[in-house]
């Protein structure tokens, strides 16, 4: 008889199996037809700049510590978190996204399609953002699993699901981990941070090949985007800047445990997808699709272990 403990593992190994079909099958096609794992398509450099990077980080701060005020936060991580923890700290989140976007486009007049959204392409993004999580999802959970066998793995989420199960702080959990949590970091690494990375690398390549000095200002200040027309960037795309970004977002956890090594390489597949697409949807997709089924396993976890 499947006894009711196994239901987690059960569901582990499906999205291995998932993962092992959609690697054969895009290595099939990429075999058969050439068709790449992800079309490079044309971009156009980010218009903002170093100083909009900073601007943003530091309203990650400002309204974090008054998330922390105004729930009587005298620690950055409680042992135990409250609803009220949740989502105040989900608010300061979407509380950067918004004063950042403000920031950026009074500055640089940056469109939609700067920040990585395409309206065209949504059902697309939908398809390739499950396909990333399927594709780089599982092998993550499976290095966590194995590391969790030598360093103890914590997470203030899910630490305090498992001390205490409650609808309220699960209802929190969910809106907190799975619709702002990937918003915010996808908005922040992926499409702020690794975006500059990516015009840096472009623009010293730029002034080697012409011989010039590269343009310190714009990638400090940025510039007006309506000069900048979308192509294919010029010889190999460099990956320093999925690197150098997963790397620090994974160091951000460090001090969740395992977490961080196996977050790296989901980020490393995140940082990927975006690099050939510059669209922010696909990422969010992949990340919030983590956060769900991380949730969801503990679910089972915690309301099969508190079971009769």
């Amino acid at each position: 008889m499947f006894e009711a403990a196994a239901i987690p593992w059960a569901c582990f190994c499906a999205l291995l199996l998932a993962c092992l079909a959609t690697w054969s099958t895009l290595l099939w096609r990429r075999r058969r037809f050439g068709h790449p794992l992800i079309a490079l398509e044309p971009r156009r450099p980010v218009p903002w700049g170093l100083v909009h990077l900073l601007a943003a980080l530091l309203l990650m701060y400002l309204f974090e510590r008054g998330a922390q005020s105004l729930t009587n936060t005298t620690q950055p991580v409680l042992p135990a978190l409250r609803p009220r923890d949740l989502l105040a700290g989900a608010g300061a989140r979407l509380a950067m996204v918004f004063a950042s976007l403000l920031v950026i486009v009074s500055g640089t007049r940056a469109s939609a399609l700067d920040f990585g959204l395409q309206r065209a392409a949504l059902l697309g993004d939908l398809r390739l953002g499950l396909r990333t999580f399927l594709m780089f999802g599982p092998p993550a959970y499976a290095i966590q699993l194995v590391l969790t066998q030598w360093i103890p793995g914590t997470h203030p989420i899910l630490e305090s699901l498992r001390t205490a199960p409650d609808a309220r702080l699960l209802a929190a959990s969910v809106v907190s981990a799975v619709v702002v949590a990937p918003v915010q970091e996808e908005f922040l690494w992926r499409v702020l941070f690794q975006g500059w990375l990516e015009k840096l690398d472009l623009s010293t390549k730029s002034s080697v090949s012409d011989g010039g000095s590269c343009d310190t200002t714009e990638l400090w200040v940025g510039s007006r985007s309506g000069s900048r027309e979308a192509r294919h960037p010029p010889g190999s795309v460099p990956h320093w800047p999925i690197l150098f970004s997963s790397s620090l977002f994974a160091l951000l956890h460090f001090n969740h445990g395992p977490a961080a090594a196996a977050l790296f390489v989901f980020a490393v597949g995140l940082g990927w997808t975006y690099q050939r697409t510059h669209r922010i949807l696909p990422c969010v997709i992949a990340h919030l699709l983590l956060n769900a089924c991380s949730l969801a396993l503990l679910f089972l976890e915690t309301g099969l272990d508190s079971g009769p």
